[in-house]
Formats: structure tokens, C-alpha cells, sequence
């Protein structure tokens, strides 16, 4: 049972942490932008 949810726990984090950095990385791109256009 342990060993299950650590697999469960590797794979959440493997599978979604990239698409969270890649929204944040977005949004910092959005800021920029529209600091640079102000």
C-alpha cells in the first residue's frame, strides 16, 4: 500500500510539476510583454 501511493506521489509530480512551470513561465512572459509595451 505504501509503496503504491510513493509511485502514485513520483508520477503526479513527474507528470503535472512540468506543465506547472511551464504556466508559470508563461505568465512571467505575459508581465513582461506588457511591460514592455507600456
Amino acid at each position: 500500500m505504501g509503496e503504491e501511493t510513493k509511485d502514485l506521489k513520483e508520477r503526479l509530480l513527474t507528470e503535472y510539476t512540468p506543465a506547472i512551470l511551464i504556466a508559470y513561465i508563461e505568465k512571467l512572459e505575459n508581465i513582461n510583454n506588457t511591460l514592455n509595451k507600456a
